[in-house]
């Protein structure tokens, strides 16, 4: 009877083991919020692999109206995600890409590269200077009425993580 417990244990802890040394997937899941006025808030939360990558995805969520804004949000939680213990946040400059599924228009006018790998940034989608000389910068909304495939590139750090907010309103 010892015999077969001690048998059942050591077969329990080698699944164990086996389960956590088993390398990580990344993942990219989005989901919407509606608030009043027809305001939506899109969030997307991203994991990259034991190898740092994260694979593109396709996201679950149509955009059908005006983007606004976007704020990306790393993860700077004091888990370590290697034995350094240098954190869960990405790799410094980061980029991140939106792509629409009809056209492969760049949603977010490449205003998503190079985050930044502790800090909580906010960009609005295509921001352009005037060439009359006036200071202001005009904001030219994106319109967009279709799913997006979201891309992380850059990141080389296990098991980072992050999220991406998209701001828009119905059109």
């Amino acid at each position: 009877m010892k015999k077969l417990s001690l048998v059942s244990m050591l077969t329990i802890l080698l699944l164990l083991f086996c389960i956590a040394a088993s390398p990580r997937v990344s993942s990219i899941t989005d989901t919407t919020a509606r608030f009043a006025d027809g305001y939506r808030i899109t969030t997307i939360t991203w994991v990259a692999d034991s190898t740092g990558t994260v694979l593109a995805d396709t996201s679950t969520t149509y955009i059908r109206g005006i983007i606004d804004q976007f704020v990306t949000v790393p993860d700077t939680s004091t888990r370590p995600a290697i034995a350094d213990s240098s954190g869960r946040y990405p790799t410094n400059d980061y980029d991140i890409t939106l792509t629409s599924l009809t056209g492969g228009i760049e949603l977010a006018g490449n205003a998503l590269a190079d985050r930044d790998d502790t800090l909580t940034e906010r960009n609005a989608p295509w921001l352009i200077q005037p060439v009359s000389g006036d200071l202001d910068t005009l904001i030219i909304p994106i319109f967009s009425n279709n799913k997006f495939i979201t891309s992380i590139s850059g990141n080389s750090i296990p098991d980072a993580t992050g999220k991406i907010y998209i701001y828009w309103r119905e059109k």
